[in-house]
């Protein structure tokens, strides 16, 4: 029997995926489930807070009375697993911490499943010193993001927020005489900064749209580009000629942004940058002289960086730019596919577990 420790949230309900490993398992496994409740949906903003760009599922303000636990975009105390993670083989976490403390009071565990993409809340260093297995629901939100992605530049281009808030003010507003003219997504060129799971799936979106793609990812050969109609080009190439500049890449530790006043430069001042990946990928101060200066048309961007909120604030008012919190990842779907793909690795660990 393989003990089987769910730490799950209002996301991802422990509950509901407890149930689908004991029908899938019956008699393989005993499952506990740990939930982690947050009863806030939403909090104000200091102009003096750092808004993380990774996940963030609680006020930061809370998160600065934790203790130091050497990981990072965590909810709740970084120690909130002490002691019940002892006898545990099998742990499936979402964005709970597991720092190294933690790992080194569980005598049993043999693999981690973790329900997102960037397991920045987990000591990983810890688990590869014991020999623990961690496995990732990698491509999840895949879908949820690309149609976010999609969505969020229409918008930017049709006004949906912008009209909607003002008729919340109980004022009318005539588009054609505010100097903002939308523009048509069909046959334009799109120019992916990364091509993996998401970039594919928004490729595919785009295909109604008779788009051109580009894509700059040294890591994807052109074969497979190719294959998908994306033409594989250098990060220049693709900046000089996209109307539409979408970010799928992930930040460096301890690298410069990836987009800064250089390659804002090089962009045409008709093109549009889409950032729902990593804040860490922007230099804002210098996407906000890009706009100021008229190099670029305009930015939409679900995420911001590690600074002040107060750094952000004039960038988030300007009309050229749509901002959202973090959301583009969050669907029923993306929950559904992680809760099948949690099955299946928890499937393939019990195939090849030693006894």
């Amino acid at each position: 029997m393989v003990n089987v420790l769910i730490v799950g949230d209002a996301f991802f309900n422990p509950e509901d995926l407890r149930q689908l490993f004991e029908r899938k398992f019956p008699g393989k496994i005993s499952v506990r489930t740990e939930f982690f409740s947050f009863p806030e949906s939403e909090y104000p903003i200091d102009p003096d807070m750092a808004i993380p760009s990774g996940m963030l599922m609680e006020d930061p303000k809370k998160r600065g009375s934790y203790p130091d636990a050497g990981v990072r975009e965590f909810y709740g105390n970084p120690f909130a697993l002490s002691g019940k993670v002892r006898d545990t083989e099998v742990l499936v976490i979402h964005g709970a911490a597991l720092p190294a403390a933690v790992i080194d009071g569980a005598e049993q565990l043999k693999a981690v499943i973790v329900l997102r993409g960037g397991p920045e809340n987990i000591a990983i260093g810890s688990l590869r010193e014991r020999g623990i297995r961690l496995l990732q629901t990698s491509g999840k939100n895949a879908d949820g993001v690309a149609e976010f992605t999609l969505g969020a530049l229409l918008d930017f281009e049709r006004g949906f927020t912008y009209g909607n808030a003002l008729l919340l003010q109980n004022r009318w507003w005539i588009k054609s005489l505010s100097g903002r003219q939308s523009r048509e997504l069909r046959r334009k060129t799109f120019g992916f900064v990364g091509y993996g799971r998401i970039a594919r799936s928004l490729r595919q979106l785009l295909t109604g749209f008779s788009a051109r793609v580009l894509a700059y990812d040294p890591y994807v050969d052109a074969a497979t580009m190719n294959a998908d109609d994306v033409e594989p080009v250098t990060l220049k190439q693709l900046l000089r000629t996209a109307d539409y500049v979408s970010l799928h890449a992930r930040a460096k530790k301890g690298e410069p942004p990836m987009m800064g006043a250089e390659q804002f430069a090089l962009m045409r001042p008709d093109a549009v940058l889409i950032n729902s990946a990593r804040g860490a990928l922007l230099d804002y101060r210098a996407l906000e002289e890009a706009l100021e200066q008229k190099k670029i048309r305009g930015a939409v961007l679900d995420v911001l960086g590690d600074a002040p909120f107060s750094d952000y604030q004039p960038l988030i008012r300007r009309p050229d730019v749509l901002v959202t919190p973090h959301i583009a990842g969050h669907s029923r779907e993306t929950v559904e596919r992680g809760y099948a793909m949690a099955v299946d690795l928890l499937g393939d660990y019990l195939a090849i577990r030693k006894p």
